[in-house]
């Protein structure tokens, strides 16, 4: 096979000019195969960024772990002309690069291409539908463009692509694999470090303890003279402010997150979104992670009372807590449709309640949902004891009360 002509093309656009896709010198044209697709012009895959450009980035090189090839090199079939791996260099954010592979069939037999995975979001083969399926003879090669999208990662980047494929030799069908990766080093506008904040697990036991605080800084790179316009968290249980600059380029930023409306155990994720003067990363994402941990579990935490019912209905409710607690009262309202049995003396670590929720009367207009509070005391192993009041909501069906008004 004379291959000394073929080399790897390379090609870059930023994010703020056309995507419209560079053509392929160097490579010859053929009418075998898939080359005929690939010496021809063809589009661009979209990315969904989210929300904004540059929020879909590309994973850092050292998470990209979860493909790998299994074939074994000894048995002839799809490889390389090359490195299987290429790396693009320094670039910048939200930069959109490409390389070609030229990948030939080292078979007797000819190769179908049987599928393509990717990585990431980040890093793709360009019309993979047309691709996939496709037949290379014997001693043919075709180009297999592969692009890596930047997005809005700091450092490195790096995405992997895995091909299968199949042929027939001596009746016998065989099954291979080829991993290509594309890898590239980030040169920021502007680095925030870190980019992920996780307060780990907070224990709702502690009152004083529901609300937490930390800071980020935004520091420029690439970027002369940074300016941060706004900083916005994603949720209202997060708020975010900027601190006044102390005699440096960079800024600090200080979150505080306040889980005090937490009431089962959950986890948390938001993210504060910095708008920053930068035409590359003009919107970057630093998330914010935590682990709320109830000490009260209330089973179920709702009561759908069903269509089919009708009359006063009786329903159990399960109160566990992480340390002992004394139930003190359940308190629904004075209009409230609904009466509960408990006991008050006993400490303990779980509580039953029986509900009766009563029929309603015909005349009734009124909101026939209801929310009963439940009031602890919990006793801590060191520290004094506290009152915690959890809400049990009640729902009843309106078809069941225009049954009853039949």
């Amino acid at each position: 096979m004379a291959s000394k002509h073929l080399r790897p093309v390379t090609g870059r656009l930023s994010a703020s000019r056309s995507r419209k896709r560079p053509s392929l010198p160097g490579l010859p044209t053929r009418k075998t195969g898939i080359s005929k697709r690939f010496a021809k012009r063809f589009e661009y895959r979209e990315l969904l960024f989210a929300g904004f450009l540059g929020l879909a980035g590309c994973s850092q090189q050292t998470a990209v772990t979860s493909l790998s090839s299994t074939s074994s090199t000894d048995v002839p079939g799809l490889a390389v002309i090359g490195e299987s791996t290429f790396h693009f260099g320094e670039v910048r954010q939200n930069e959109e690069v490409w390389t070609n592979f030229i990948l030939a069939n080292e078979a007797k037999v000819p190769i179908v291409i049987a599928g393509i995975k990717s990585s990431c979001g980040c890093a793709w083969a360009a019309n993979n539908d047309q691709i996939i399926g496709s037949t290379i003879p014997p001693n043919d090669y075709v180009d297999f463009p592969v692009f890596l999208n930047i997005g809005s990662q700091q450092h490195s980047a790096s995405g992997k692509i895995l091909l299968t494929y199949r042929y027939e030799a001596e009746n016998e069908p065989i099954e291979g694999e080829l991993l290509l990766t594309v890898e590239a080093t980030i040169l920021p506008d502007y680095r925030i470090e870190p980019l992920e904040i996780d307060f780990g697990e907070i224990n709702g036991l502690d009152p004083t303890g529901l609300t937490k605080k930390a800071s980020f800084r935004v520091t420029p790179d690439q970027l002369k003279t940074l300016e941060i316009a706004e900083v916005k968290p994603s949720i209202d249980i997060l708020a975010a402010k900027i601190l006044p600059l102390e005699k440096t380029e960079s800024y600090e930023i200080e979150i505080e997150l306040d889980l005090s409306s937490f009431t089962e155990s959950r986890a948390f994720r938001g993210h504060v979104v910095v708008s920053t003067n930068s035409e590359t990363l003009p919107k970057a994402l630093v998330t914010i992670k935590a682990q709320y941990v109830s000490p009260v579990d209330i089973q179920p935490a709702s009561l759908i009372i069903s269509s089919e019912k009708s009359g006063t209905t009786e329903e159990e409710v399960r109160i566990f807590t992480s340390v002992p607690s004394i139930l003190r009262r359940v308190n629904c309202g004075e209009s409230c449709l609904i009466r509960a049995e408990f006991d008050t003396a006993q400490r303990s670590e779980r509580h039953d309640i029986h509900l009766f929720v009563a029929p309603i009367e015909a005349e009734r207009t009124e909101d026939l949902d209801a929310t009963i509070f439940v009031e602890l005391e919990l006793f801590p192993p060191n520290g004094e004891s506290f009152s915690l009041s959890k809400p049990v909501s009640v729902y009843r069906f309106r078809n069941s009360i225009q049954g009853e008004r039949k």
